[in-house]
């Protein structure tokens, strides 16, 4: 059955956020239809604290028992039929909230929330230079080097292959000098790990996007149908259905290669005319890595021109 979650007063970015959301709460087997309040009953409604149309449409949501979830910079404690939840919060600390409000648990098999997902739904880690811990094994991600180090070849190959598993924890402000003794591409880090398991993730969210640039597969030459894909994405923004008819790969895994282009920073929304989303502005492209990506997959014959 699908549940009705609707939304009033909240920031672009939560707004983003949520739209995330609503593919990994397949996991816990539920559909749900995002939407903006209209003031008809729904199972939930989430605002953001201090705005008063959001406030608004509490008090009315309240008067006909509907549970509401506030997004706030200050948190208190939960009353009946009222939760908060930190406006910094994580894509997973959002998905397990919205999954016990709605009354659900998550299925047996299935990944609750993962390293990847993480990464790629949350503006505070994509981009950025952050520590990630699963367990014993420590990673650093440089976004402005491109690389992904680790003090031993163990704990980078251990990160990697678990890198579409739960239970990340992940650091921002612990991860300057990115030093390690062994480093990977970050794309093809990101890339490798999500096609592993390619059939456990989540469809990437439904849209038009495109790519800032070629990602750097310089050092894993049999990634040649991801450098295919890729190429389509440099030569016209594109829907994940549009890429695995036009691709040798399968759907999920090309949805996989989303989420990975995603987490990597390379992948961005578009409209329907191409330009990309005002939040989304990308970056001056490298012009280094990008003429010599170039220069690989012109000689696949992958040229995005």
């Amino acid at each position: 059955m699908k549940r009705n979650v609707r939304f009033a007063g909240v920031s672009e970015p939560i707004k983003k956020r949520l739209r995330l959301a609503t593919n990994l709460l397949e996991a816990y087997d539920l559909r749900v239809a995002m939407q903006e309040w209209d003031g008809t009953r729904c199972d939930l409604l989430l605002v953001q604290d201090g705005d008063s149309y959001g406030q608004h449409a509490m008090l009315s949501a309240q008067r006909r028992h509907i549970p509401v979830l506030v997004f706030t910079s200050d948190l208190r404690p939960d009353d009946a039929g009222l939760s908060w939840l930190p406006e910094s919060f994580q894509l997973p600390q959002l998905v397990r909230t919205l999954a016990r409000l709605l009354g659900s648990e998550p299925s047996p098999g299935r990944i609750e929330s993962t390293g990847l997902l993480c990464v790629a739904g949350d503006q505070h880690l994509r981009g950025q230079n952050f520590e990630a811990r699963l367990g014993p094994h420590v990673i650093r991600v440089g976004a402005e080097s491109g690389r992904v180090t680790a003090n031993t070849l163990s704990d980078l190959l251990a990160a990697r292959e678990r890198i579409a598993s739960g239970g990340w924890s992940f650091t921002t402000d612990r991860a300057p000098g990115l030093a390690g003794e062994v480093s990977s591409s970050l794309d093809v880090f990101f890339i490798r790990g999500a096609l592993q398991l390619a059939d456990e993730l989540p469809r990437f969210p439904a849209g038009l996007y495109r790519l800032r640039g070629w990602p750097d597969l310089g050092s894993a030459p049999d990634l040649v149908n991801v450098l295919q894909l890729a190429g389509g994405l440099l030569r016209r923004a594109s829907r994940a259905e549009e890429l695995a008819s036009r691709s040798r790969m399968g759907i999920a895994e090309v949805h996989a290669c989303l989420w990975a282009f995603r987490a990597a920073n390379l992948l961005i929304a578009v409209d329907e005319r191409g330009s990309h989303l005002p939040h989304e502005a990308p970056p001056a492209p490298d012009a280094h890595k990008n003429g010599l990506l170039a220069r690989l997959a012109a000689r696949f014959g992958l040229q995005s021109s």
